[in-house]
């Protein structure tokens, strides 16, 4: 049973982290392909025996079609107890695509589907689906029905500001691109500019990245659960440049050893003019406790961090952000590649029904 369409752009999704946040380990993603070429050749042993490898390599988030592919090769050297641990292991980081592919599309288990357990996966499977949906209607942070308007500042290397507006971001209550997404959940940024930003900016978002990304509004995604907090930054119109820079994220608990210093990477793979087939490497540190006052919400403690990309093509950019568990990302100050400064803080917080 060959999969290798399927499969092709999968890889490209997990290995392009630029897309969805995720980074991999060199060792990871190098143990992965392996795999995988076992499994095209229709060598399943080698295939089944190499996947379970896979989990003993250091990387902390599991891959849903990873553990799909390991499932299969066992099914096809009829280990049913590896089949059953796989497709069990999927459960907890299953989108509602993974589902589908587990429940419907996979004829080959269809061997196993009048046992007990597959109705018992069945059901978990299912329950998963309800709990995503209603997962991204329950944020804390990102919550629907809570805008945070940020004011968004650009300075150019001579020292003058070239930019001075704002940015809303609104939570929407459900998941980005589908409302039982696996990983993030939809918020809408929308840029508040002036015609006169569009004479001034609008030549060179288009000739450096190009005119998709003068958007006014834009839908992207925030992660927010028990262990992780990440937001993409605003890119679009004359703050393209922050796409370079660390993506602000922090690591729960706070208190963790994780969230102290962490790297990671993005690939750009394509749609991103300039900046298309590049990677950036990024090295966070976490700097401690910081009290900062906002408009509105005035004094808060919020957790300080310092963050560098290096790009393959442009050299490195930077990010000192500040976090705070009621409000998210407060603030994200970047110098970019060029020494333009870009700067977003907290001005207001709105509240609909």
């Amino acid at each position: 049973m060959k999969i290798s369409t399927i499969k092709c752009f999968l890889l490209i999704l997990f290995y392009c982290s630029g897309a969805n946040g995720q980074s991999t380990s060199d060792e990871y993603w190098n143990a992965s392909m392996k795999a995988s070429k076992y499994y095209d050749d229709a060598d399943y042993a080698n295939a089944a025996a190499s996947y379970k490898l896979l989990w003993e390599t250091e990387y902390v988030d599991e891959i849903a079609n990873h553990r799909l592919y390991a499932a299969a090769a066992n099914c096809m050297i009829d280990n049913e107890n590896a089949v059953k641990e796989n497709l069990f292991k999927i459960v907890p980081i299953a989108s509602k695509t993974d589902i589908r592919r587990v429940l419907v599309n996979y004829e080959i288990f269809n061997k196993y589907k009048q046992s007990e357990w597959w109705k018992d996966l069945d059901n978990q499977l299912n329950q998963r689906l309800s709990d995503l949906i209603a997962h991204h209607k329950n944020l804390s942070i990102y919550k629907f029905g809570r805008n945070i308007v940020y004011s968004a500042i650009r300075i150019n290397p001579k020292g003058d500001t070239i930019a001075n507006t704002q940015v809303t971001m609104i939570p929407d209550g459900t998941g980005w691109g589908d409302e039982a997404a696996d990983l993030q959940s939809q918020v809408i940024f929308v840029y508040k500019s002036s015609d006169q930003d569009s004479m001034d900016h609008y030549n060179e978002v288009d000739s450096i990245v190009g005119s998709v990304f003068w958007n006014n509004i834009d839908t992207t995604g925030v992660i927010e659960n028990d262990r992780v907090v990440d937001m993409h930054p605003f890119r679009n119109n004359e703050f393209f440049k922050t796409e370079l820079a660390p993506f602000p994220r922090v690591y729960l608990p706070l208190s963790g050893p994780k969230n102290q210093s962490f790297k990671g990477s993005t690939h750009i793979m394509s749609n991103w003019g300039w900046y298309n087939n590049t990677e950036t490497k990024c090295q966070t540190n976490y700097l401690g406790f910081s009290n900062r006052t906002y408009p509105i919400i005035g004094d808060i403690k919020c957790h300080k961090y310092q963050g560098s990309g290096d790009n393959t093509r442009h050299g490195v950019s930077t990010i000192e952000y500040y976090f705070n568990e009621e409000f998210g990302f407060t603030e994200m100050n970047y110098k970019t590649y060029d020494d333009d400064i870009i700067e977003f803080r907290i001005i207001d917080v709105v509240y609909k029904e």
